[in-house]
């Protein structure tokens, strides 16, 4: 049960740690994007640090998953900073609003330690919902800035009962649940399907919900896959946490889900169905693509945040071109990484390397001979879409596939 203690955000005395991922807060950048670099200051583990180029450290601001009276903000700066000596921040400001709009009002303003170890300070900072954090001095490094973890903590603003029934929508289908007592139990999946072969066991304590999942898959599409996941249910009923192969490493995804009236998937076991005589092969849409273009995007490849571990989502996209590539035995490809430019472009570089290899890596365990395969990375420097929203930023984050000439 390691993986669901490690993820229970209720402090002593009834206080919610407000600003963690798993109890539904939201990073963002200021004009309301999704900001998952900063994910890193609120996922409560040591394991990622946020860290930025001094020309690239804008205020960094959290949506909490609702209205907190916050009484104390705990700080963990950077532990390591043998890389880039001086990165740790050593002034801080952070700032709080009720509403995107304001008004704000500095709550804390500080110097921290250099080195390791939770730094406390109290603050008076009724019916929050929004947190802007400014890292304004570091310890002398003229290449980074770097923060180990925020948390802000406090008690409801507004108690009332947290209900974790019903369907909300996510980025590839709908997620189902039931909550009875302290239990909460569904399932997820396509929209429209039967998805009781993906399922969600879990608990709730105070405002969070955590636990397991599972997807019982064929050993075709990568066998069983398991981990934990935790959120919380928003003022605005939407669902927004995290899930991922162990949360308590890091390996976390962000989960956000819209809140929907009626679903249209059954936590039902899918049934096979009946053998046809005169069954056809079902069209490979990809195949076709990278065949009549020679080249195509895997959409549908996720990755775990800021790393090249491969998402279980991503399954039928990469089964569907390991198909296409043994269809066409005599065809080499190369396998291309691409980023939005979020960040440092050298980072972003080898990033894009990195999930290029590992892509090459899964179908080579799926049966493509590697002498078939060739993987770069090119970081930022071949945007599809501008990179100054994050619809696309979206779609410059991306993988894809070449016939080599």
């Amino acid at each position: 049960m390691t993986l669901v203690t490690l993820c229970i955000v209720i402090a002593a005395a009834g206080d919610v740690a407000a600003t963690r991922l798993t109890a539904g807060a939201s990073p963002e950048t200021e004009s309301g994007e999704p900001n998952d670099l900063a994910a890193a200051l609120f996922d409560g583990t040591s394991k990622w640090r946020y860290d930025v180029p001094p020309g690239r450290n804008a205020p960094v601001m959290v949506k909490l998953a609702e209205p907190f009276d916050l009484t104390r903000i705990e700080i963990s700066n950077v532990s390591d900073d043998r890389e880039f000596p001086g990165m740790a921040t050593k002034t801080v400001r952070v700032e709080a609003a009720p509403a995107r709009s304001g008004p704000w009002g500095k709550i804390l303003e500080t110097n921290l330690k250099k080195g390791g170890g939770v730094q406390r300070f109290g603050v008076n900072a009724p019916l929050t919902r929004y947190l802007r954090i400014s890292l304004l001095a570091n310890h002398g490094s003229m290449q980074r800035f770097g923060l180990d973890e925020l948390t802000a903590f406090g008690k409801r603003s507004k108690p009332g009962k947290v209900d974790f029934t019903g369907v909300w929508a996510t980025p590839t289908g709908e997620v189902r649940l039931e909550h009875k007592g302290k239990k909460v139990t569904g399932c997820y999946g396509p929209a429209g399907s039967m998805a009781g072969d993906s399922t969600i066991t879990g608990t709730v304590d105070g405002t969070a919900a955590a636990g397991t999942w599972r997807e019982d898959r064929s050993e075709l599409a990568g066998g069983p896959q398991a981990g934990a996941f935790a959120f919380g249910v928003t003022a605005e009923g939407d669902l927004s946490g995290v899930w991922g192969a162990a949360l308590s490493q890091g390996k976390m995804s962000r989960w956000i889900a819209a809140k929907k009236d009626k679903p249209t998937i059954t936590c039902d076991k899918p049934t096979a169905a009946a053998p046809k005589q005169e069954a056809t092969a079902p069209v490979n849409t990809l195949d076709a693509e990278l065949q009549q273009s020679g080249r195509v995007t895997l959409r549908g490849l996720l990755f775990r945040t800021g790393s090249d571990d491969i998402l279980p989502d991503s399954i039928p996209v990469l089964t569907s071109l390991a198909n296409s590539l043994k269809a066409h035995p005599n065809q080499k490809c190369v396998i291309e990484g691409h980023t939005d430019d979020v960040g440092d472009a050298d980072v972003n570089q080898k990033l894009s390397e990195r999930r290029a290899a590992s892509v090459k890596a899964w179908l080579v365990r799926a049966g493509v001979a590697k002498e078939r395969l060739t993987s770069v990375g090119l970081g930022e420097a071949q945007p599809t879409r501008a990179n100054d929203s994050a619809a696309g930023r979206a779609a410059n984050r991306r993988v894809e596939v070449a016939i080599e000439k």
